[in-house]
């Protein structure tokens, strides 16, 4: 897969004009957008296939939820909490 960089260097040698209008922007933002879908899709499947059938790691994850709880105030000795999670 293309990088960013390698895109718009591949849309620079393609389109020698310095500018690349609105059809040009409109398929660099689809393409962009698929990139991005395409890698959170790859994070996903990573986290099903690996992360979360380790009962150690899904053991973790739990406790670190707990451990943060509630959402809506403060952690209270976060630096403890996070360096136990380490």
């Amino acid at each position: 897969m293309f990088t960013t960089c390698e895109v718009l260097i591949l849309m620079s040698l393609m389109c020698p004009q310095r500018t690349v209008g609105t059809w040009g922007l409109t398929g660099l933002d689809r393409l962009l957008c698929f990139m991005i879908v395409q890698e959170l899709q790859n994070f996903t499947s990573f986290l099903e296939r690996r992360v979360l059938k380790d009962k150690t790691s899904v053991d973790l994850f739990n406790k670190l939820s707990a451990e943060l709880e509630p959402v809506t105030s403060l952690i209270s000795m976060c630096c403890a909490v996070l360096s136990n999670s380490v």
